[in-house]
């Protein structure tokens, strides 16, 4: 700033000056006439001077213009290569969008593809488990109508925790008929173990309806939970909105600064390019400044040498004045020497005295004599003078004729002398109006970085508050996980809970040992689920084969823990294709493959066919078995094992829509979840990008203050 204020004082007293020179000049231009040689130099030489001084101080206004159309090309590559690598970042992220869209795509046909083979499995499957009802079986579920109205809860504990429970109602009715073949025909028999069974379905349904109130209370605390957890949401996404809104604000105004940036850039290669034409100007009123010089010089020289003429001719002029006073001296002389002669003419012609002396007559003839040859002798001289004097006169015309052209010339040149003061005033308007807009771009320069430090503020701001939103979302994850963890943790218990009763039952009517068939046939003329089968393993000890036992020999008790182990090492082989996907994360779980055996996939109607139970020795060492077999993938899914769809009760139905009911929530959540993740996400990036634009402006500032320094 004070090497501006210094500028524009020099200038301004250049002006001054410059104006004092004019008037001088207009009133020396009246009487150039009147000025000395003299004082013409000295005026001449008082103009170099200035004319050095305006060029020292144009050549140091020039390099501090130099200095500032480098910052002005620096700060505009800057604001290129923030434009460019906004470009790049937005190039990336159309490439990382277009690779997600693809692995969609692929992840969709790949589902596809399971869901038409699935559904041709389970077509397939249909096809092969239909098979024509026995009529014996239809005389005894009519026999034992009573019993099988009482059985519907007892078989809906065992048939609702999916492949575990199928396995064990299979194990139970190939039980049941290897009973029905050795019991006897006694109907007190018959009286006593239904009271058994109706007792034990009681108890199981008192059991069943405290653990369906403790559900209900999970799900409602669930369900309050997800609904704070969705006012907190709708909190954050208020909130996120109005952050969006001011960043929209901030690219605004980021925008207008980069607008009228833009603009001061246009504006100062207009006043570059001003500066260049005065420049050219400039530099061809030197020329012909250089040139003027020149011709002065030139004239000088020649005012030299007609001074030196004028010197020598004025040597000669007082050469002929001599030669003229000679003249008159010899004029003089001439007119008494006529007088001495016309004396004598008189004294010859005239009456002269005789007595006059002869030696009279002789001197004046003497004299005459001497006369005659005095002028003689003086008139070539006299001619040699008329000459001379002749020619002079005719160099005097010469000479006053090369003075006036003389005096025109420089009339001439102090007016392109004057025309150049003026040139060099009009350029040095310029150059002072070109400083003052480049004060004033200064001045708008220095303006927006107020506005910058505002901005600077606001990120600040936005950051503390997006880290804060973050720090929100950690902690409703971790609950909703926490929440499901809880929930998987209640759906395992009770499926345990639930084999473990239907373990009890089996075992209770393996010791009793009676006749079965009514119970049977019931379930045996009723609908069907379709749910994937159990591995070999798990198959060897729910259906064992017929060959190894007698129908008649007595029937050993299979051990509880077989089953149980083969479901849980089947549920743990197969793969997590069915897993869902969220933001939460993806994972396959008991507890799932659970849900997806509870699923009804559609009914079918079969028979059971009566199966005997394994030997002491087979059940002994099931265990085994089952942790040494292997688990085949697809044809287990493939096929079924036939469950009864009527044994489901109203309040089971009551609890599994209460879960269905939460897992939807839950799958809300979980997309409420990433869809302010991936709000985050873009909000992180658009604020990266101002600060990354924020820092170039600052660092441009920072750059140009310190070079103005």
């Amino acid at each position: 700033m004070t090497d501006s204020i210094d500028s524009e004082n020099s200038s301004a007293h250049s002006l001054n000056s410059g104006s004092d020179c004019k008037e001088v000049h207009c009133l020396q231009q009246q009487n150039v006439a009147k000025i000395s040689r003299g004082e013409l130099e000295d005026l001449y030489y008082q103009l170099h001077d200035e004319n050095i001084e305006i060029k020292k101080k144009f050549n140091s206004l020039d390099n501090k213009y130099k200095i500032m159309a480098t910052r002005v090309m620096r700060l505009s590559r800057e604001h290129k290569c923030v434009e460019s690598i906004d470009r790049e970042e937005d190039q990336r992220q159309l490439q990382q969008l277009r690779q997600n869209e693809t692995a969609l795509n692929a992840k969709l046909t790949v589902l596809r593809g399971q869901l038409a083979s699935h559904t041709r499995l389970h077509s397939a499957a249909l096809s092969k488990v239909q098979r024509p009802r026995p009529h014996r079986c239809s005389r005894i579920c009519h026999s034992g109508r009573g019993n099988c109205g009482k059985d519907d809860d007892s078989i809906l504990a065992i048939s609702r925790p999916g492949s575990q429970s199928r396995g064990q109602s299979r194990q139970r009715s190939s039980s049941l008929t290897g009973s029905q073949q050795g019991a006897p025909k006694d109907q007190h028999g018959l009286a006593k173990t239904n009271a058994g069974l109706q007792d034990e379905i009681t108890r199981l349904q008192n059991k069943i309806s405290t653990l369906q109130r403790d559900m209900l209370l999970a799900s409602e605390k669930s369900n309050t939970r997800i609904c704070e957890l969705e006012t907190e949401l709708a909190k954050h996404l208020d909130k996120d909105t109005a952050e969006n809104v001011e960043l929209i604000k901030a690219r605004r105004l980021s925008k207008q600064h980069e607008t009228a940036l833009i603009s001061l850039q246009q504006e100062q290669q207009m006043t570059q390019r001003e500066l260049q034409a005065c420049k050219a100007a400039l530099t061809l009123a030197a020329r012909d400044q250089d040139e003027l010089c020149s011709t002065l010089m030139k004239e000088r020289q020649k005012n030299t040498d007609l001074h030196q003429e004028n010197v020598k001719l004025s040597q000669t002029c007082s050469s002929i004045r001599d030669l003229e006073e000679q003249l008159k001296d010899a004029k003089k002389e001439n007119a008494v020497l006529k007088e001495h002669s016309n004396r004598l003419l008189q004294l010859k012609t005239g009456t002269a005295d005789a007595r006059s002396s002869p030696r009279s007559n002789f001197n004046e003839v003497h004299v005459v004599a001497q006369t005659a040859s005095e002028n003689l002798s003086i008139m070539p001289d006299n001619n040699d003078s008329k000459q001379k004097l002749a020619s002079l006169k005719q160099e005097e015309l010469n000479l006053q004729q090369e003075i006036k052209e003389i005096q025109d010339e420089i009339s001439v040149l102090n007016k392109k002398l004057l025309q150049a003061k003026d040139e060099r005033n009009n350029l040095n308007e310029e150059h002072a109006k070109v400083l003052r807009e480049c004060l004033k771009l200064r001045t708008e320069l220095i303006e927006p970085q107020e506005e910058r430090k505002r901005l600077f503020q606001q990120l600040s701001d936005i950051r503390n508050e997006s880290a804060c939103l973050v720090e929100d979302l950690s902690k409703s994850k971790s609950k909703l996980e926490q929440q499901k963890k809880d929930q998987q943790d209640l759906l395992l218990a009770l499926q345990e809970q639930r084999a473990t009763n239907a373990l009890e039952k089996d075992e209770s009517i393996e010791r009793t040992g009676l006749n079965y068939s009514h119970p049977l046939a019931s379930i045996a003329n009723r609908q069907l689920f379709h749910a994937p089968q159990l591995s070999s393993g798990s198959g060897y000890f729910l259906s064992p084969p017929q060959s190894h036992s007698h129908p008649c020999t007595p029937r050993p008790r299979p051990r509880a823990g077989d089953a149980c182990l083969a479901l849980l090492e089947q549920t743990a082989i197969r793969p997590s294709s069915s897993s869902f996907h969220g933001v939460l994360g993806s994972h396959g779980s008991l507890q799932e493959r659970f849900l997806e055996l509870c699923i009804p996939n559609g009914p079918i109607s079969s028979s059971l066919t009566p199966v005997q139970p394994v030997s002491t020795e087979e059940g002994g060492n099931s265990s085994k078995i089952a942790s040494n077999l292997p688990v085949s993938e697809d044809k287990h899914e493939s096929q079924s094992i036939p469950v009864s769809p009527k044994i489901r009760s109203s309040s089971y139905s009551h609890q599994h829509n209460g879960q269905t009911d939460t897992q939807r929530e839950l799958d809300k959540c979980r997309e409420v979840l990433r869809v302010q993740f991936n709000l985050n996400s873009i909000y992180k990036k658009e604020v990266a990008s101002l600060s990354n634009i924020v820092q170039s402006l600052t660092s441009g500032t920072r750059t140009q203050d310190d070079s103005c320094k």
